[in-house]
């Protein structure tokens, strides 16, 4: 009966979550300036997208003729060494939202050769509209494994009334219903991703998928929005326990396999740095974000 109750309640927040989407995602497309849901930094993100898959390349030229009205177009004529537009965000989000994209371009380019008219920029809203949707749902994926990572710390209805204070009660629900276009809701997935994996690997140590899985997910997160290679730190408090227990062949294998899939799952972001700003390693926020100035005060 507890089951059947506890289902009922997941599947009704589920429906209002997708209520309120709905509700969030007409309004911008009705009211205002609206007809456009990939704007503000999401243009940028976006971007990376559009031009892997119908372009091939790393050049937006062909995305930023659509800045107008959509994004600050400070990076259209910030050219890099590679003669290239600048791109500050990561690729990682971008490489998430391709399947939803790819689908679309392929029946888009289906009905073409029967003879359709539709046009292919990738910024018509057939494009951008199923896109949106997928990043909403990757997100909601990400709550749905928080619940399940609760449930095995804490009390069935503890974890989810908690699930369900931080989709509709935090500065979380912002980026969820009415931007799912920014990096903040998927990247909120990302880290409970890791945080999950992170937890299954202090529980069995010596498992070394789990540090594999570990691995990837950071590699993942850290794409999406680079700050997230902070996450890292969850792991040392397991790092210092297996010292202190002398596990040592344990933590050599988890920490190679852990550093291992976390360089190769972002290699993506290397080489789009290398062929956008001439090396692997780079900072292209440039002063906007600077590691070794916090600015707490100000944050606080």
């Amino acid at each position: 009966m507890l089951v059947s109750s506890q289902k009922r309640l997941m599947t009704l927040t589920v429906a209002v979550a997708f209520a309120l989407f709905a509700t969030a995602t007409f309004a911008k497309l009705s009211v205002g300036k609206g007809k456009a849901l990939f704007v503000s930094d999401g243009f940028y993100y976006y971007s990376y997208t559009v031009s892997l898959v119908l372009d091939r390349d790393l050049d937006f030229s062909n995305q930023y003729r659509f800045v107008k009205g959509r994004a600050n177009p400070q990076h259209v004529h910030r050219l890099t060494l590679s003669g290239r537009p600048s791109n500050p965000v990561g690729i990682g989000l971008g490489l998430l939202w391709l399947p939803a994209f790819a689908l679309t371009h392929s029946i888009v380019a289906s009905m073409k050769a029967l003879g359709s008219s539709l046009s292919s920029t990738g910024f018509e809203l057939y494009y951008e509209l199923p896109t949106y949707l997928w990043s909403f749902l990757l997100g909601l994926l990400g709550m749905g494994l928080l619940y399940r990572l609760l449930v095995e710390v804490f009390e069935q209805r503890h974890a989810f009334w908690a699930t369900v204070g931080i989709l509709f009660g935090t500065a979380l629900s912002n980026y969820a219903f009415l931007h799912a276009n920014m990096s903040h809701w998927v990247s909120a997935a990302c880290a409970t991703a890791y945080l999950y994996s992170v937890f299954q690997v202090y529980r069995r140590p010596e498992d070394w998928r789990w540090w594999l899985i570990s691995g990837i997910a950071l590699g993942v997160a850290a794409m999406v929005r680079y700050q997230n290679a902070a996450l890292g730190v969850l792991i040392v408090g397991l790092l210092w326990q297996l010292i202190r227990q002398g596990q040592w062949q344990t933590l050599a294998v988890g920490v190679i396999a852990h550093i291992a899939a976390t360089i190769v799952t972002f290699l993506p972001q290397m080489l789009a740095w290398r062929a956008l700003y001439g090396e692997p390693v780079t900072n292209p926020y440039g002063n906007y974000v600077r590691w070794l100035s916090p600015n707490l005060s100000y944050i606080l």
